[in-house]
């Protein structure tokens, strides 16, 4: 006789058990036979979320730094003129943006000897500890001389208002220029560059629209109309079409160093690409002010988590409104935080 009984196993799914019989009895070695299936695969374990990048703060100076800095620079000529005031002239030379192209600056710290770099077209500066001459809460201010001249270079470093991960620098140098048949005088050259944690491109946003709050800096413009910088008094920074556009529209005024009064104010715009793959933003900027006419480069990136922070060196050129001469340039940053 020959039948088949069928059990359950609580492990491993139904497990078939067949048992032979020939005759009135059986063997002790009546051929039981226990088939086990094979164990099922587990189920693979969800794969982790990695975990969100880590970014220190622009002014995190307890290790070694090293920062590619977008830049803006204007330069003018100082002659000397005569033994009674204004004692110079000044001659305006032009300005460049660095960074419109992405070559940018390098900007550095070796903990070691507590020493800060800057390198651009082909010349390094270096600024320890001998060279502090004043240290502000959120400002660090270094300055070099050469002997027995008027020449010099300064650094500034500057903490921003509401920044945690971008921050400004500052560098003026001051050279002899001598040509033939001139009086003595400098060149002076200031640079404002940005400098802190880029957002790492794989952390830029791929989609979505997002909105700055703009705050701009700017340096003085030399000659007669010096009295002060621009600064933003409203506007709104766009960055949208899949984080592939740059957009916005700013209210400046030129503040008196002096009073702190608005001497003059106006509108500009801002046109420009994202490219949230490298993390580089380039664009124009045009506008009016009611004695200007503004045009100008701007080149930058997103800083800190998830591009929460945002930093432009800006160079904007002026033709006055009346008779369209033009007037020397002014630098600037303009940062935002959404």
């Amino acid at each position: 006789m020959k039948f088949t009984l069928l059990k359950k196993s609580l492990l491993f799914g139904s497990v078939a058990l067949t048992v032979s019989s020939c005759g009135g009895g059986g063997s002790p070695s009546g051929g039981n036979t226990v088939t086990v299936p094979p164990t099922p695969a587990p189920t693979p374990a969800p794969t982790p979320t990695p975990p969100s990048p880590s970014y220190a703060t622009a002014f995190d100076f307890s290790g070694d730094r090293s920062f590619n800095s977008p830049m803006a620079k204007i330069y003018h000529v100082e002659r000397y003129t005569s033994d009674a005031p204004p004692y110079y002239s000044l001659e305006s030379s032009g300005g460049d943006i660095f960074g419109r192209n992405f070559q940018q600056s390098k900007f550095a710290y070796a903990h070691a000897s507590e020493t800060f770099s800057i390198s651009h077209e082909g010349t390094t500066s270096a600024f320890g500890p001998s060279d502090l001459y004043r240290k502000d809460e959120g400002t660090l201010h270094f300055l070099r001389r050469v002997a027995n001249t008027p020449e010099s270079d300064q650094l500034s470093l500057y903490k921003l208002r509401l920044m945690k991960f971008v921050a400004l620098g500052t560098q003026e140098t001051r050279a002899a220029a001598r040509e033939p048949g001139q009086s003595a005088g400098l060149l002076v050259t200031t640079r404002y560059f940005l400098w802190g944690v880029p957002t790492l491109a794989s952390d830029i946003p791929k989609s979505g629209n997002f909105s700055y709050q703009p705050e701009l800096v700017t340096s003085a413009p030399y000659g007669p109309d010096g009295g002060g910088a621009f600064a933003v008094n409203s506007g709104n920074i766009q960055i949208s079409q899949g984080m592939a556009r740059i957009t916005g529209t700013l209210d400046i005024a030129q503040v008196s160093w002096i009073t702190g009064t608005e001497q003059e104010k106006g509108q500009i715009t801002l046109s420009g690409t994202v490219k949230p793959d490298t993390n580089e933003i380039s664009g124009s900027i045009s506008g009016a002010t009611s004695r200007y006419i503004f045009t100008g480069e701007f080149a930058g990136h997103l800083y800190g988590p998830q591009g929460s922070e945002l930093g432009l060196v800006v160079i904007l050129r002026r033709q006055l409104l009346q008779d369209g001469s033009s007037s020397p340039p002014i630098v600037a940053v303009l940062v935002g935080q959404r």
